[in-house]
């Protein structure tokens, strides 16, 4: 109750101060002299400590710009830090991308080789199917010149 009467009366002191320089002095000077008065009251009640000031900086007016910025830097230093977990991460993944195409590639040729070693021996096996058709259908044919001659011969001996 006593601060607030003192922030009061102080104010009142300041004010009618002003007034009478604005009332014996007038017009535009008068004006002048009066705002540098009130002026001089809120300078005078910030140092006596009758006007509180934040207590975050030693000057209460770069207190808001002094929490823009630090809030600024935090966040700076944050994305910052962002940023090199995902560089860091963006590096293993190449890295395990770089093992996964070699693995990959070795892959591919121990697959390709083994088609073409499928192939040749379908290639081997059809070679050795076609030689062994061409025995059996030779053979066929000789055995049916065989029975055509037995025929011939059975007839002839039936027929006579």
């Amino acid at each position: 109750m006593s601060r607030r009467l003192a922030v009061v009366g102080a104010t009142g002191a300041v004010v009618s101060v002003a007034a009478a320089a604005f009332v014996i002095v007038g017009g535009l000077p008068g004006v002048l002299y009066a705002c540098g008065i009130l002026t001089a009251g809120l300078f005078a009640a910030v140092k006596l400590g009758v006007v509180p000031v934040p207590r975050d900086s030693a000057d209460g007016r770069w207190r808001r710009k002094s929490v823009v910025i630090a809030e600024l830097r935090a966040e700076i230093e944050d994305q910052t830090r962002r940023a090199g977990e995902l560089g860091d991460r963006l590096e293993r993944e190449a890295e395990e991308a770089r093992a996964l195409q070699e693995a990959l590639s070795v892959r591919i040729g121990e697959l390709e080789r083994a088609a073409d070693g499928l192939q040749a021996l379908v290639e081997e096996e059809r070679a050795r199917f076609e030689q062994f058709l061409g025995r059996v259908s030779g053979g066929i044919g000789h055995r049916g010149d065989e029975l055509a001659a037995l025929e011939r011969d059975l007839t002839a001996l039936v027929g006579s």
